[in-house]
């Protein structure tokens, strides 16, 4: 198990450099010399945590960046310093009802997203019996459901390019029984199943 944020953050940010090519069938949809080079980044929840040092770790890789959050206009300084290093800042929400239109507005932003990666979410904590179930719905919304919500709108156009990669960011907690957070556990035990069927369906089609 990993101590910090910072410990999983090195080891994850080993493979992003290292995805594999894309292969020679894969049709890439170009608006720039430099998509035919260059992979496509999403990341959702950027605007703390994991999601930003991610985006820094894309940027430092030399890949195109679109970092996402709900309300960017609660972080300018961090929207500064991503799109000052080239990256793209775009609103997205994963639980909203326009999520389709704003996965719309990302794909304009370079023709084609290569690499999604589902970082957003959140906690709640408690003791089973005292923790409201409408909040634990609400994490539910973001965390599973939101992430389910984007991958679907995105594989299509996956799919029709013949590549793609789908990271959905999970947690320890999904796999080893820890007290006080136990819709939060469940709720990346959705991620985890989910993710490991998506696998299963999608390999096919070089995602």
């Amino acid at each position: 198990m990993y101590q910090t944020l910072q410990e999983a953050f090195n080891r994850f940010i080993q493979f992003l450099p290292n995805l594999p090519p894309q292969p020679s069938s894969c049709y890439v949809s170009v608006v720039s010399l430099e998509s035919i080079h260059q992979k496509v980044y999403i990341i959702t929840g950027c605007s703390s945590g994991l999601g930003l040092h991610l985006c820094r770790a894309v940027l430092a890789a030399s890949r195109l960046l679109i970092a996402t959050s709900r309300n960017p206009s609660k972080t300018p300084e961090l929207v500064e310093e991503i799109e000052s290093a080239g990256g793209t800042w775009l609103p997205l929400d994963v639980t909203s009802t326009i999520l389709q239109f704003q996965v719309a507005a990302a794909l304009q932003v370079h023709g084609q997203i290569d690499v999604l990666i589902n970082n957003a979410g959140f906690a709640i904590g408690g003791v089973i019996e005292d923790v409201d179930l409408d909040d634990g719905r609400r994490m539910f919304e973001t965390n599973f459901w939101g992430m389910a919500r984007l991958t679907q709108l995105l594989l299509p156009h996956m799919r029709g390019r013949g590549c793609g990669t789908i990271v959905n960011i999970s947690s320890g907690s999904a796999v080893k029984r820890m007290q006080l957070i136990a819709f939060y556990s469940a709720s990346k035990f959705a991620v985890e199943g989910f993710t490991e069927a998506l696998s299963a369906e999608v390999e096919v089609f070089g995602i």
